[in-house]
C-alpha cells in the first residue's frame, strides 16, 4: 500500500488519477444493483506535524484543537460488500462539503438517479434542505437536544436480520426558517439510549436504520488505517515510525458497545 501511494505520488497528477478512478468505481457500483447504492461520507482531521501553515481544527480524541486538514471520504456499499472510495483533503466543515459533493455526484450519475447519501456530521437545518430540495435523499442523526419519546411508544422492529430496535416515528422534524419538514425516527436502544435519525427517504424506517449502522464499516476501515498505516499523521516521517510500530485489527472487526451506538459527539 505505501510503495504504491509513493509511486502515485511521484507521478505528478497521481493523485488526480486515483481520484478519477475512484470516482469511475463508485459510478459503476451505483448501477450495478437493482437499487441504489447508498454514499457513506465523513471527515476526519489528520494531526500535522510539518513546517508548513495549516488551518487548525478541533480534534475529539484528545479534547483540544491542532493544526489538522480534513480527509474527506465518500464509501459506497451495496449489500455487504465495499465498493471504492473517494478521497479528498479540504479544511472545509461537513455543512459545506455536503451540497458540493452531492452536486458532483448528480453530475456523473444524472439526473435521473436515486442518490442516497448517509452521513453523521452535517445534520445543520440548511445543507439538510438543500439536498432535499435538490432531489437527493438521505439519512443522519439528529443533533441533540431532541425531545424524549416514552419507552412504550416505541415498536420493537428488527433490523438487518439480526438487531431488534424500539422505533417510532409519527411527527416530522421542522426545520425551521421556512425551509420545511424532514423524516424524523426515534431509536431506542437495546441499552436503554434514545437516538433520533433525520431522513429524506420513502425508504422504511428499518432500512434507514441499517444504512446508518452499516456506516459504522467505514469507521473501522478508518480506525484500521489509524492503526496499520499510521493514516491519520500528514507527515512522511511520522507515518513510517508509527507504521513500524503498530499492527492493526483486521477492517471487518465489530465496532464497540451496542450494536446501534450513539454518536460519539451529539452536540454536532
Amino acid at each position: 500500500m505505501r510503495r504504491l501511494l509513493d509511486r502515485m505520488l511521484a507521478d505528478g497528477d497521481g493523485g488526480a488519477k486515483l481520484e478519477a478512478s475512484m470516482g469511475d468505481r463508485l459510478i459503476r457500483a451505483a448501477q450495478a444493483d437493482d437499487g441504489p447504492a447508498v454514499f457513506y461520507v465523513d471527515n476526519h482531521l489528520r494531526p500535522y506535524t510539518g513546517k508548513q501553515v495549516v488551518r487548525k481544527g478541533w480534534r475529539m480524541q484528545t479534547g483540544a484543537s491542532c493544526p489538522a486538514p480534513r480527509t474527506t471520504t465518500s464509501t459506497t456499499r451495496t449489500a455487504d460488500r465495499s465498493q471504492g472510495s473517494r478521497c479528498r483533503r479540504t479544511t472545509a466543515l461537513m455543512p459545506a462539503l455536503l451540497p458540493k459533493l452531492s452536486a458532483k455526484l448528480r453530475e456523473a450519475l444524472g439526473a435521473d438517479e436515486r442518490i442516497p447519501l448517509a452521513f453523521d456530521r452535517g445534520a445543520h437545518a440548511a445543507p439538510l434542505a438543500q439536498l432535499r430540495d435538490a432531489g437527493f435523499e438521505f439519512v443522519t442523526y439528529e443533533r441533540q437536544p431532541y425531545p424524549e419519546v416514552p419507552s412504550p411508544s416505541f415498536t420493537a422492529t428488527l433490523v438487518a436480520g439480526e438487531a431488534i430496535v424500539g422505533v417510532y416515528e409519527t411527527r416530522l422534524r421542522n426545520l425551521g426558517a421556512g425551509r420545511g419538514r424532514v423524516r424524523r425516527i426515534a431509536v431506542l436502544t437495546d441499552d436503554g439510549r434514545q437516538v433520533n435519525f433525520l431522513a429524506v427517504s420513502t425508504e422504511p424506517a428499518a432500512r434507514l436504520i441499517e444504512i446508518l449502522q452499516r456506516r459504522w464499516r467505514q469507521e473501522n476501515g478508518f480506525k484500521h488505517g489509524v492503526e496499520r498505516w499510521a493514516s491519520t499523521s500528514s507527515t512522511t516521517a511520522a507515518s513510517s515510525l508509527r507504521a513500524a510500530r503498530h499492527r492493526g485489527p483486521e477492517p471487518g472487526a465489530a465496532p464497540p458497545g451496542s450494536r446501534l451506538p450513539a454518536r460519539a459527539d451529539p452536540g454536532g
